[in-house]
């Protein structure tokens, strides 16, 4: 009795917020902060490193009460904070007047979470595999 069907639940609830300046002195920005939770019944049976499908040979606990694997989701991130910011570049006399009506701008964004897995299939044409 392997976890294999196509069925599951879950449920997400998240806390979100955000600040946003707009343009002063040239200089807008804007930071948002998400704090969440995924819950639910079938991420434990998905491969936790690359959410690629069943595992062959996870055994649920009862497959006729799915509530009994219900956790946290491997695929949860908790925390992610997004900031970005636009310097608009003042427009003066002489070489500075070529800047005019340019912009700098930059993201950021940090977040928890599972880490990327890194894999590579076997090279077979290699010596000794």
């Amino acid at each position: 009795t392997l976890y294999r069907n196509n069925v599951g639940h879950s449920t997400y609830h998240s806390f979100q917020s955000r600040v946003e300046k707009r343009f002063s002195r040239g200089f807008t920005f804007s930071t948002a902060y998400t704090f969440s939770r995924l819950i639910d019944d079938a991420g434990a049976v998905f491969d936790s490193a690359v959410l690629t499908g069943p595992v062959a040979n996870f055994q649920v606990a009862d497959s006729f009460n799915r509530r009994l694997e219900k956790d946290v989701s491997t695929g949860n991130i908790p925390h992610i904070v997004s900031a970005g910011g636009v310097y608009e570049l003042p427009s003066r006399r002489g070489w500075a007047r070529f800047a005019g009506g340019w912009q700098l701008a930059g993201i950021l964004r940090l977040q928890s979470g599972s880490p990327i897995a890194v894999t590579q299939a076997t090279n077979l044409n290699a010596f000794a595999g």
